[in-house]
C-alpha cells in the first residue's frame, strides 16, 4: 500500500499523554469531591467515546456537577499541561518514513476546535510548533491540525 495521506491521530497516538490524562482525570475528580481514583490500567478500561460516557464510567453526576463544567475545569488543566509530554516511541521515525516517501501528513484531534484549526509547521524536540513559532526554527515535518478530509479523493491511511 502507497497511501498520499496518512491521517494521524495527535492525542495518545503521536502524543504520549496517556500519563497526563490519568492524573487530570484524577485531579478532576478531587476538584469535584469525588473519593475514587484511577490507575493507568483502570483508566484504559473506562476510557471511551463519546466523551460524557467516559466521564459517567469514571464516577461524575452530571446532576450533581453539569457536564460541560467538568470538562471545562479539565481542559483548563489537561491544555496547559499537554506542552510537556513527549511524543510516543517510534512517532517521529514514523514521521520521518512517511516524509521521507513524500506523503502528505495530517494531524486530527478533538482538540482542534481548541486550536483555532492553527496549521502547525513542524515538530521540533516533540512539541508543535505554531506558524508564529517557525521563524527561528526550522521545521522537521509538515503536519496540518485537520477537519476531517471526507470526499476527497485520496489513498488515506488513518493512524
Amino acid at each position: 500500500m502507497h497511501p498520499s495521506l496518512v491521517l494521524w491521530d495527535w492525542n495518545g497516538t503521536l502524543l504520549d499523554d496517556v500519563d497526563l490524562c490519568v492524573d487530570a482525570l484524577n485531579r478532576l475528580l478531587a476538584r469535584f469531591h469525588y473519593p475514587q481514583r484511577y490507575d493507568k490500567t483502570q483508566y484504559r478500561e473506562i476510557f471511551c467515546f463519546p466523551v460524557q460516557d467516559y466521564y459517567v464510567r469514571a464516577g461524575f453526576d452530571f446532576s450533581r456537577t453539569p457536564f460541560d463544567e467538568l470538562a471545562r475545569s479539565y481542559m483548563e488543566d489537561y491544555i496547559p499541561a499537554s506542552a510537556t509530554c513527549p511524543l510516543a516511541d517510534g512517532a517521529l521515525e514514523a514521521l520521518d518514513l512517511f516524509s521521507g516517501a513524500g506523503v502528505r501528513q495530517v494531524v486530527d484531534t478533538l482538540l482542534a476546535n481548541r486550536l483555532h484549526n492553527v496549521r502547525l509547521v513542524g515538530m521540533q524536540r516533540g512539541h508543535a510548533l505554531h506558524q508564529q513559532e517557525q521563524q527561528q526554527q526550522q521545521p522537521r515535518h509538515a503536519l496540518t491540525i485537520c477537519i476531517p478530509c471526507f470526499g476527497q479523493d485520496f489513498k488515506t491511511l488513518i493512524v
